[in-house]
């Protein structure tokens, strides 16, 4: 078990870690887009050895895909919650919905054990299941 909520720690880490990598190149890219003083000592760089150039390109790459990563994280989780914050419940069928009577209710008042309360109230409930089922069988099917 403790090895289990290190392994989630480590992926909760790496993908906040990638996902300050993703900003930091965003901030990057328009700082390149914006400052001709940034655009110029890039190129100095540049122009400086093939090493230079190839950790240059390198660092492009990893920070490209710190950006598609964090992209393939962040977006599914954004675009989710919007989708459950505007349908909550897509259908009510899935729902069950039991509805006590004033006498029932008062039986649960009345038991002061939580035992007791747990116990009155699922006698209760499977109670209205079977009345349910029976109604629906009855019935033909559907409620």
């Amino acid at each position: 078990m403790e090895a289990l909520v290190e392994l989630i720690a480590a992926i909760v880490a790496f993908i906040f870690e990638v996902t300050i990598h993703a900003l930091v190149f965003v901030y990057l890219l328009v700082r390149a887009a914006f400052s001709a003083t940034y655009r110029q000592k890039l190129k100095e760089h540049w122009n400086t050895s093939n090493w230079r150039r190839a950790s240059i390109v390198l660092g492009i790459g990893l920070y490209s895909v710190a950006l598609a990563f964090a992209l393939i994280v962040w977006i599914p989780l954004i675009t989710s919650t919007d989708q459950r914050q505007a349908d909550p419940i897509s259908s009510s069928e899935d729902t069950l919905k039991i509805e006590f009577t004033s006498e029932e209710i008062k039986k649960l008042k009345e038991t002061k054990e939580i035992d007791d309360l747990v116990d009155t109230a699922g006698g209760i409930i499977k109670r209205k299941l079977e009345e349910r089922k029976q109604a629906e069988q009855g019935s033909g099917g559907d409620p």
